[in-house]
């Protein structure tokens, strides 16, 4: 099948390339600027914490942000004789802090750390403790990536690969991981090995509340609620038996995995699973009746996962109610449609079915705010926030065309589903430009979207292509940051210029309490990570 296409992802680079528009001092000031940023950490400047004339050169990933609107970021340090190392930092409230750089001893053992593979991924944050995984010289094993933390005081290592964690088979250890965090609580998705041998089935997930592992599921663990069956890979053994996970603010997961045993085949092997007080249960299963009644069923889809992240769904995402929105593949007879499903404290409620203009898709429902006959065709990223409410990205058919389906974001906050914004159409305070790609960035508990935009039409260029948006229950949408804006920039000496933004990347959540951090860009040649605060 085609490809849909992907949503646009703004990719930042702070080393500025020679030749690049500068604006003028005269256009600056011509402009009143539309935002006030703290800068935190200026590209080029000496990095703190760092010897003389060692230089910040390049931010990784975008900066993270706290409920607490503390901030960390990863950066490419370079020394006075062209030596690169990295370093992860963090900002309190006062001077930005040097938490590690390559060559610092990694507490739990003292080797060395060498490079933080999550780099550029920005360190996990949350009250200012940072989880973050790194690369340490181990001089038995050359190399051993491990994570550490300092959410309860000091670091401390939580795992290294070649530990064993709880239910691990006997004879085997852990290879490869990933890792996020609610709160204080630590979830590593890792695979394991069997000497030499890492098939792409041994996986699992563990928990960490407090300090040891626990188990939430592996390879090989009986499936609660049916019989005989286990966790296992998919029916192509290129994942598994974990596709996705997401998790509540406690730690209890929502998971989307496979199962193999007596009864069980390719029409009923995949299912999500809903972590409550007594455990793993399935909130959804392959090849259930959707609905509860007819002749529509969850599936089955042999090659793709029907539940969700494979382009076409969404993937699953959880509150700390225990409520969920995801999305699945739904078929009746040979006719397939794309659909997007939540469960907010009652049952099952189907939110929207889509149809791709192609062989064997069903029709899809109408498409909200677009005009009459065009219907849903696919789905993509989506947010969930502590109330309920809910918004999902995805692409209309207007055109009985594959190849231009129009691309748009809707919610429910208004109550009923609502379109936010959709190519092609005007952008509110951009006189005459047009949506183009969308990104959904993020969806607060006051019910405040925000989303990026490509933008085109009459007066944009490669300067002011891109723009910060952020909508309300109201249906106002208000352009909040644009390439080619004038910005007030304070640096760490209190000093303010005025400076034109060449680019920007936000990290997750966007904002936080009316907060916002970024990975800034200017026409001058100057960079770093900035705080926006207050972002309205």
């Amino acid at each position: 099948m085609a490809h849909l296409p992907s949503p646009h992802r703004l990719v930042v680079c702070f080393l500025v390339a020679i030749g690049l528009v500068v604006a003028t001092s005269t256009a600056e000031e011509a402009q009143p600027p539309r935002l006030s940023l703290r800068e935190l950490a200026a590209v080029g400047a000496q990095a703190p914490g760092c010897a003389p004339g060692t230089t910040g050169q390049t931010i990784g990933d975008a900066p993270r942000l706290d409920a607490a609107g503390n901030v960390s970021w990863a950066v490419t340090l370079r020394d006075p004789d062209g030596g690169f190392a990295q370093a992860l930092y963090r900002w309190l409230g006062g001077p930005a802090e040097l938490v590690f750089q390559s060559g610092d001893p990694a507490p739990g053992n003292s080797a060395p750390f060498t490079l933080f593979p999550y780099a550029p991924q920005t360190p996990l944050i949350n009250g200012g403790g940072l989880t973050f995984a790194a690369n340490i010289e181990d001089p038995e094993v050359v190399s051993r990536d491990g994570l550490w933390s300092d959410r309860f005081g000091g670091f401390e290592r939580l795992l290294l690969t070649g530990d064993h964690l709880p239910g691990m088979p006997a004879g085997t250890e852990l290879a490869g991981f990933s890792a996020s965090i609610r709160g204080d609580l630590v979830l590593a998705r890792a695979s394991f090995a069997e000497g030499s041998s890492l098939p792409r089935a041994n996986e699992g997930l563990w928990r960490n509340r407090t300090g040891p592992w626990e188990l939430v599921m592996i390879r090989g663990m009986r499936a609660p609620g049916l019989d005989g069956a286990v966790f296992d890979a998919d029916p192509t053994s290129a994942y598994g038996p974990l596709f996705f996970h997401t998790a509540r603010g406690d730690g209890s997961v929502l998971a989307q995995a496979w199962v193999r045993g007596r009864g069980i085949d390719g029409n009923n092997d995949e299912a999500l699973w809903i972590e409550t007080g007594s455990g793993l249960q399935m909130l959804v299963r392959e090849g259930a009746r959707a609905g509860g009644k007819g002749k529509t069923t969850f599936g089955p889809a042999s090659s793709t996962p029907t539940f969700g992240a494979d382009g076409e769904n969404l993937a699953p995402a959880i509150n700390d109610l225990g409520w969920v929105v995801f999305g699945a593949i739904l078929r009746s007879g040979k006719t397939r449609w794309n659909s997007v499903w939540a469960k907010r404290g009652g049952s099952l409620e189907l939110v929207a079915r889509g149809g791709l203009p192609l062989s064997g898709y069903g029709e899809g429902d109408p498409a909200p705010g677009l005009p009459a006959g065009a219907t849903f065709a696919a789905f993509d990223g989506s947010a969930l926030n502590q109330d309920g409410t809910f918004a999902f990205q995805g692409w209309a058919d207007e055109h009985g065309n594959f190849f231009a389906l129009t691309e748009a974001i809707w919610w429910d906050a208004p109550g009923t589903l609502a379109l936010v914004a959709a190519a092609g159409r005007p952008v509110p305070g951009a006189s005459g430009a047009a949506y183009g790609e969308l990104t959904l960035e993020g969806l607060t508990g006051e019910d405040v979207l925000h989303f990026t935009a490509s933008l085109t039409g009459s007066g944009v260029t490669w300067a002011n292509d891109v723009a910060l948006l952020r909508a309300t229950p109201d249906g106002t949408v208000a352009l909040l940051l644009r390439e080619g804006d004038v910005v007030e920039v304070l640096d760490g000496a209190g000093r303010s210029t005025l400076r034109t933004v060449a680019s920007f990347t936000f990290g997750p959540g966007v904002v936080t309490a009316g907060r916002a951090a970024a990975r800034v860009t200017f026409t001058d040649g100057s960079g770093g990570v900035y705080l926006i605060d207050p972002f309205l």
